[in-house]
């Protein structure tokens, strides 16, 4: 999806306690002249909220963050030995100044399940740390490049979120004066039930790498680790901008 869909769809729901954005890429770093091929995950300030992960050590991006970052537990413990020393540190991103601001909680890896994150930075620092993208892409309503994912609001269910969201198409697509409704894709990747609802499909995030909410009760269905039943909150969906939300197609294996 792109970006200011995604602010429509934002802003335009009442069933979501928040909607959250991001994108992926490999960058160039450099941490006290050593280059290392990391690769980044470009997120919206709401990302680590939506997700209700804690930090390991100092804290995670905000809105306001413009040139701060998170590096994973892993990269801390290689870069860094584990010690505090991370927290504050510099570390270039293609060639661009970053701050180091907090460490991801331990197995946290990202919202990919086939890909673990080295950091996180803030969505806008595209210009800097994803210079391959068209230029304005952040204002560009035709550029599908975003995954977004969303927490369900207390009593709030599968079908008022797919009403809400039918509705936010309608209005883009009719603003457009196209006809064309962006498609909620396929999901991303994880091992878990799906439901399929009007024609997109809703994953539950239960087994998204071996993420863990505070608070959140143990599921030995996930083999032992410890996500509790944070997918009960979480929708994620591959979000792309081609397709036919109003005229969905049935997936296969579905009745």
């Amino acid at each position: 999806m792109d970006y200011p869909d995604y602010r429509d769809y934002r802003d335009g729901n009442q069933s979501l306690l928040g909607l959250a954005a991001h994108g992926a890429t490999a960058l160039s770093s450099s941490y006290a002249g050593v280059p290392e091929r990391m690769v980044c995950n470009e997120v919206t300030g709401n990302y680590f909220e939506v997700l209700a992960v804690q930090p390991a050590a100092g804290r995670l991006l905000v809105e306001a963050d413009d040139a701060e970052t998170v590096i994973s537990y892993g990269v801390r413990q290689r870069k860094f030995g584990g010690g505090p020393g991370a927290i504050g540190a510099r570390i270039d991103l293609n060639g661009n100044p970053f701050t180091i601001v907090g460490v991801a909680e331990k197995g946290f890896r990202g919202t990919v399940a086939s890909q673990a994150f080295d950091l996180w930075v803030p969505l806008r620092t595209q210009p800097r740390t994803w210079p391959g993208l068209s230029t304005g892409i952040m204002d560009n309503r035709s550029a599908g490049w975003l995954l977004l994912f969303g927490r369900l609001k207390p009593g709030a269910g599968v079908r008022q979120v797919d009403a809400e969201m039918k509705t936010i198409a309608a209005r883009l697509a009719h603003s457009r004066r196209t006809g064309r409704r962006p498609r909620f894709n396929s999901c991303v990747g994880h091992q878990a039930g799906h439901a399929v609802v009007s024609g997109w499909n809703i994953h539950w995030l239960s087994r998204c790498n071996r993420i863990h909410a505070p608070g959140a009760a143990s599921s030995r269905r996930d083999g032992g680790t410890r996500l509790g039943e944070l997918g009960r909150d979480l929708l994620t969906h591959r979000l792309r901008d081609v397709g036919r939300l109003l005229h969905p197609r049935t997936p296969r294996g579905t009745s």
